[in-house]
């Protein structure tokens, strides 16, 4: 892609397996397309994630992504993110001691990332701790790694991305079999916290143990919340679980990952952003962070936000329109 746009420019059209292709690099462009209500409905690369991830946020089209983005939105305020730092250091603590071993040796820093981003992800979306640093071959740990790769081969592979001939390859059997075990453990999980949340409002309404509010899980607002006037069904509340969980440690991974890359290969600001630690934690440094102290760290801050400008999560993003789409004049289609 790179080499196209320095031939033709920053925006051109393909042909290619899926028919005509619109691919921008033009930043206002880009602008336009984010903010338009015009292209909301995501292409046709987002269907190889549905039968793990069914309709939800990421691959909902149009309408429901409006209702569930409006539905959603609150669960991501500052206030409930609080209420998770403690969770981020005590993994990130585990990560810490794991990366001592390893001192003085090359490693694949994204595996143990990954495992992280696995263990609070799923701490703050389900409630759960599935101990992924600790037990790397645990079997959603493996399943969720192996439909991430499974999704990435299928993109780039021009035979399996037809539906009506995926079913005559490996990869569509252990896509099926996977799925099923991580839609069973999130159901699981579902039904255990519901009765959790049972007991919990029985508790309180007796008045007992209403001293501390508990943290409230992504899970916990989810099976809370009404849409069109009726609770979500437990099918739409996997769907936003599973999302939470793909979406979350896939680009949290990266992002951290790319992070401590660019730091080893830039010693001068890995000091910086160590003194910078070092006088927000006054001497310290192992004590447990507070929210006041993540606002403090200004230049660590502009070290993820370059990282993001330099290597990008989510490099691109892909919609599709079934009706011309004027752009400063021109129509698009």
């Amino acid at each position: 892609m790179t080499r196209l746009h320095d031939k033709y420019g920053k925006s051109v059209y393909l042909w290619g397996p899926t028919g005509r292709m619109f691919i921008s690099a033009d930043y206002d462009f880009i602008e336009f397309a984010l903010s338009t209500s015009l292209i909301l409905n995501k292409s046709d690369e987002y269907s190889f994630l549905q039968r793990w991830l069914g309709f939800g946020l990421l691959t909902s089209e149009r309408t429901k992504w409006r209702k569930m983005r409006k539905l959603l939105t609150p669960a991501f305020h500052f206030s409930i993110l609080q209420q998770f730092i403690d969770s981020f250091e005590a993994n990130g603590v585990k990560l810490v001691e794991k990366l001592k071993k390893m001192d003085g040796k090359d490693i694949d820093i994204y595996r143990y990332i990954t495992l992280y981003s696995l263990d609070v992800i799923c701490g703050s979306s389900m409630g759960v701790a599935i101990n992924a640093q600790e037990i790397e071959d645990s079997e959603y740990v493996k399943n969720v790694k192996l439909l991430c790769k499974i999704v990435a081969q299928r993109q780039n592979r021009v035979q399996e991305r037809l539906s009506i001939f995926y079913w005559m390859f490996p990869n569509y059997w252990k896509e099926r079999n996977a799925v099923r075990k991580i839609h069973n453990f999130t159901y699981s999980v579902i039904d255990s916290r519901r009765k959790l949340l049972n007991e919990t409002s029985t508790t309180e309404e007796d008045g007992e143990n209403c001293e501390t509010k508990k943290r409230v899980a992504f899970l916990d607002m989810l099976l809370q919340s009404t849409i069109d006037g009726r609770p979500l069904t437990d099918d739409e509340i996997r769907q936003e679980v599973d999302t939470f969980m793909f979406e979350g440690h896939d680009t949290t991974g990266s992002a951290m990952s790319f992070a401590l890359f660019l730091l080893a290969n830039h010693p001068d600001i890995q000091e910086k952003a160590l003194e910078e630690q070092k006088s927000i934690f006054a001497g310290n440094i192992l004590r447990q962070a507070t929210y006041d102290d993540l606002q403090n760290m200004k230049y660590l801050e502009c070290v993820i936000k370059e990282t993001l400008r330099l290597y990008p999560s989510v490099p691109f993003f892909a919609r599709k329109t079934d009706k011309d789409v004027e752009y400063k004049g021109k129509g698009h289609g």
